[in-house]
This record gives C-alpha cells, sequence and structure tokens, in this order.
C-alpha cells in the first residue's frame, strides 16, 4: 500500500495535539540543555540540601520551602547535571499545556494554538525557569495548577473542588513564599467565593497539609520567615524601585513592552471568562507588592515570575491572530532565545562565569587538597566543590555575608581535629591557587580543625569604668564535644562590632586566651572606646569570634547598646 503525503495534512492536526507536541519538543530541548551546561550556583546550592554531607530530604530549609529539594531527589539518581534538573524541566511542558487548557476558546483554531506556543517560548522567564533546578520551577508549575483548580472551583463549587483547591494551594506554598500572592489575588477578585462553606474546607485542608512545614519553621524559630520579612531588607534607597521599574521591562521581552501593555485592555474574546480578570489581578497584585517592597530594600527581578502567567494569558486573549508586528516580533524572540541557548553551551568567547569550568575549577581545588576537605566562604562554592569531586566541604556563616542551610546541616562538625584547607579570601596568610574559571582560589592549609561557627558570646555585664571606656564581661560558650584553643597553625581571636551614628567602628580583637573545655564555659572582658557626641538611641553591637590566619569574623548575635542623653554606654544582658 502506497502512502499518500497529501494523507498529512496539517489542517487535520487538532490544536490540542499541536500544543502537547509543541511542549514536548521544548521538553526534549532542556533535556538536551540540561545534561551539557554545568549547574548554576543556586542550583548546586539545593542540590546540597539532600545530597551533601549532613544533607537530607526535610519539611523546610532555611531559604525556601522544600519543593525544589523534592524535585532534585526524584532526578538524582541519574547523575550529573541532568540527575539535579530533569524533575524540575519535566514541570514547565506540563504546566504550559495546563494552562493551555485554561485560556483556550471552545474551539481552537491551528492559528491560536501556534500563537500560544509563540508567546510563550518569547518570554525569557519560561526559558529559564523552566531549564534550571530552582525554586522558580515548582512556583511556576503549581501556580498554573492552582489557577485550574480555582477556575474550576468557581464555576463549580463543590466539595471536591475546593479539596483539590485546598491541594493546590498547599503544594504552591511548599514551592516557594511568593506563591501566597497568586492565592491571594485570585481568592480577592472572586471575593464573593468566601460565601461559601466549601471554601473554609479548601482553606482548613490546604492549612493541614502546610502544618509540617510550619512546624519546621517553628523548630528554627521561624527563621526563613525572618530572613525573608526582616533580614533581607536595608532601608529605603532610590535605585531600588528605580531598578525594580527597569526589571520589569527587561524580565518580560522588551520587545513586547507595547504588546503587553496594549494587552491589558479587555479583549473582544473575553467574554465571560474568569482567566483575563484573574490575570489582571495577578500582574497587578504581584507587580504591585514587590513595588512596595522595594522601597525597604532591594528587590530582584525573578520574585514577580508568576505575573507571567497573566502577561501570556493576555496576550493570547488580546492577539487570537496576531497582527503583522507582533508575529515579526515573536519570531525574532524565538531566534534570539535559540541563539542564546546555543552560545550558553558552546561558549565559543570563553566568558568566565557560574556556569562554565566548573568541573576542573573544583577538581584543582581538590586535587591541591590532597583529600583533606576544604572550608569555603560561600555556601554555593562549598556545595559545587562537593558536587563536581564528591570530597566534603563545608560553609562558615561570615559577619558580612549571610546564614544558609549549611549552618543546619553541620558539616563542619565532620572536621574537628582534622587537617583541613581553609578559603581565605582576605587573609594576608593566604596562599593562591589560579583555577580555570579566571578565579583566584586563597587558602590556607590548617594542621588542627576547630568549628567555631556555634560558638556563642553572650555579654554578662557592663560598666562605664571611665569617661572612654566600657567594661563589657562577655561568655564563651563552648557547644561541641573538644576542647577549643589556639594552636601553632589556628589563632583564635574574639572581639566586638558595633554600629554607632549610621558608621560601623573599627572592630577590635584579642587573642582567645584560655582554652574553652567541651561542651563548657569561660568569660573574657572587652575594654570599648566609648564615641561621644553621637545621638542618644539604641545601637546594635556584636560579639564574634574568628579563625585569625584565615576567616573573617563569624556571625554573631547583636545586643542593644543603650547611649543615653548624658552619652552614658550601656549594654543589654538579653536580645
Amino acid at each position: 500500500m502506497q502512502l499518500r503525503l497529501s494523507h498529512l495534512n496539517t489542517s487535520r492536526l487538532h490544536p490540542n495535539v499541536l500544543v502537547a507536541f509543541a511542549m514536548i519538543a521544548w521538553w526534549i530541548m532542556n533535556i538536551l540543555q540540561g545534561a551539557m551546561m554545568e549547574l548554576a550556583d543556586d542550583e548546586a546550592y539545593y542540590w546540597s540540601w539532600v545530597f551533601a554531607p549532613g544533607g537530607s530530604l526535610q519539611w523546610g530549609y532555611y531559604d525556601h520551602p522544600p519543593m525544589v529539594a523534592v524535585l532534585i531527589w526524584l532526578s538524582e539518581w541519574i547523575g550529573g547535571e541532568l540527575g539535579v534538573r530533569l524533575a524540575a524541566t519535566t514541570l514547565l511542558p506540563l504546566g504550559l499545556y495546563l494552562l493551555w487548557t485554561l485560556i483556550r476558546p471552545k474551539v481552537p483554531s491551528l492559528t491560536q494554538a501556534l500563537t500560544y506556543c509563540a508567546i510563550c517560548f518569547a518570554m525569557p522567564p519560561l526559558q529559564l525557569y523552566g531549564l534550571l533546578a530552582l525554586p522558580d520551577a515548582p512556583l511556576l508549575f503549581f501556580s498554573i495548577l492552582f489557577l485550574w483548580a480555582f477556575v474550576h472551583y468557581a464555576q463549580n463549587p463543590s466539595v471536591r473542588n475546593a479539596l483539590i483547591t485546598g491541594i493546590a494551594m498547599a503544594l504552591l506554598g511548599y514551592s516557594k513564599y511568593h506563591g501566597v500572592l497568586v492565592v491571594a489575588c485570585c481568592w480577592l477578585a472572586q471575593y464573593r467565593l468566601f460565601r461559601k462553606p466549601q471554601t473554609y474546607w479548601a482553606f482548613a485542608l490546604a492549612l493541614l497539609l502546610y502544618l509540617p512545614h510550619l512546624y519546621w519553621q517553628y523548630q528554627h524559630q521561624f527563621a526563613t520567615i525572618a530572613y525573608h520579612l526582616a533580614d533581607r531588607h536595608k532601608g529605603f534607597d532610590i535605585n531600588n524601585p528605580l531598578q525594580f521599574c527597569v526589571n520589569i521591562l527587561l524580565f518580560f521581552n522588551p520587545l513586547l513592552v507595547y504588546a503587553i501593555v496594549k494587552s491589558w485592555r479587555p479583549a473582544s474574546t473575553d467574554n465571560d471568562d474568569l482567566m483575563p480578570k484573574l490575570s489582571r489581578w495577578i500582574i497587578a497584585g504581584v507587580c504591585g507588592f514587590f513595588f512596595v517592597a522595594s522601597f525597604r530594600g532591594s528587590t530582584q527581578a525573578q520574585w514577580i515570575l508568576p505575573a507571567i502567567l497573566g502577561i501570556v494569558s493576555l496576550l493570547f486573549y488580546n492577539n487570537p491572530k496576531p497582527n503583522k508586528t507582533l508575529k515579526i516580533l515573536l519570531a525574532i524572540s524565538a531566534v534570539v532565545m535559540v541563539a542564546v541557548r546555543v552560545l550558553v553551551i558552546l561558549n565559543p568567547t570563553n566568558i568566565k562565569g557560574q556556569l562554565w569550568n566548573n568541573k576542573e575549577s573544583y577538581q584543582a581545588i581538590a586535587q591541591m587538597a590532597h583529600g583533606n576537605a576544604v572550608q569555603f566562604s560561600g555556601y554555593t562554592q562549598a556545595a559545587k566543590y562537593t558536587f563536581y569531586t564528591g570530597e566534603l566541604s563545608s560553609c562558615v556563616p561570615v559577619y558580612y555575608g549571610r546564614l544558609s542551610q549549611w549552618d543546619y546541616n553541620q558539616t563542619d562538625t565532620l572536621m574537628i581535629g582534622q587537617p583541613i584547607i581553609a578559603e581565605s579570601q582576605d587573609s594576608p596568610y593566604a596562599q593562591q591557587l589560579p583555577l580555570p574559571n579566571g578565579r583566584i582560589f586563597n587558602y590556607t592549609t590548617v594542621q588542627q580543625y576547630f568549628p567555631i561557627r556555634n560558638i556563642r558570646l553572650i555579654p554578662l555585664s557592663a560598666q562605664q569604668i571611665s569617661f572612654d571606656t566600657l567594661l563589657v564581661s562577655v561568655s564563651i560558650d563552648n557547644p561541641y564535644p573538644c576542647a577549643i584553643h589556639t594552636t601553632t597553625s589556628d589563632t583564635l581571636m574574639v572581639g566586638y562590632h558595633v554600629y554607632v551614628h549610621q558608621h560601623y567602628q573599627p572592630s577590635r580583637y584579642a587573642l582567645l586566651r584560655d582554652t574553652i573545655p567541651p561542651h563548657g564555659t569561660i568569660t573574657q572582658k572587652f575594654h570599648i572606646p566609648i564615641v561621644h557626641d553621637i545621638p542618644q538611641g539604641c545601637y546594635p553591637i556584636g560579639f564574634t569570634v574568628k579563625h585569625k590566619q584565615y576567616t573573617p569574623p563569624i556571625q554573631s548575635l547583636t545586643y542593644p547598646l543603650q547611649v543615653s542623653a548624658n552619652g552614658q554606654w550601656s549594654v543589654s544582658t538579653t536580645r
């Protein structure tokens, strides 16, 4: 029997099948690139949550909820970079097809299917966060899943649909905290649903499913909440809201800015569809929230990622048959996206960055270390070292940095008493190792390592003993099962840093005089010079410890330093 090509008439191809094929092709492209491209810094860090020494699957992590760790755990058995990314890349085509089922007409055409696929492919955020194993990947998927469940519940508020919506809300909460904005915007847009008793079944189920994560937060003093809502905000700077506005223009494809703005107006195809209304609420709610947040501190472009779902939907509703200009812009965008992908893989200009030269760089450090553990000052570098070498590493929370999941994994306790290689960025004692990634690895060899991450310096009393001096007595607590003391290769220093009148005062350090016994405490006194002629008020003072040869001061708890109207200084012994 002769096969006639005429039988393969594309007009017989159903639009749904076309979208499905396009999503599968996109997925295959992501798999190929995911296998050939080295890990980004944050991808390695999320991998370390589970697979670095001390890591495991948990109900929460310092930075984010656990969904990204679950995705990496599901596919890590494959090995390599693809093992980190595979499960995350699978969510993008599934989510975009589900979004298509929400916004397509009752009788879609091939033109509409092609338009939808072209709009999705033209969005840089979908290219990036559909490829990398980041919390934004499950955030996108479960935002779509929640929209799908919510629309069905709004159309038919049955108990079944309410429970599905509750499950979707919980999964979105386990992906990234920003997902609460999507949930809030949708329920506010349809506030009449609060009259339905089934709505409260949805919220009750979501809360029940989310309780394990809330309990994890309780066990860890709600550290993640404090980090995102307080620690990341540094005060008003006019550059932050200006930068936020520029990020919006660049994040959603600058070629399509006019079309995006134009799509805000209701389209003739909206009819009684709920999605256009929800899309506008999500765009306004997410972007508006982070614009306001930019007045408290810097914001990151990817935080507004959920708004991409509203933008894709409105562009589709307003351009069922795109004009010639939009077609050209979508075609240019597609070419640029493919070109960028190829350039990232081939790197013809030998760009130095986090996606290239990782394996040879970290293996060079491992070769120099000769099997000894390596301690880094950056939490992503420690993760990449373990990923690419399989060797033990750890990270210390220095005073100018931030805490991380390494502070919970406590991998530095596995190095007690052993020789290690310690990164020494600011140390005059450091040796240098040039790396293939263009960086210089500054390091010091320590013959007998003592961890200091969890040592706590707590003020016991404070007394102004002269016009210019405040005497503070501080207890130094050692939670480790080994004695902490200065050795010939590792000099331990204790000191303080204080922020007075908008300026850090010079930190002062002294030798740790005595040995701190295992699980024991010693007391040391600090003579702090008093700064006069400053406004009365409360200023933070922190007492800290450091290895003289290689690390900056460890992050410390801060206590209130009170300056009275007559210039008297006092330090509270409680935080």
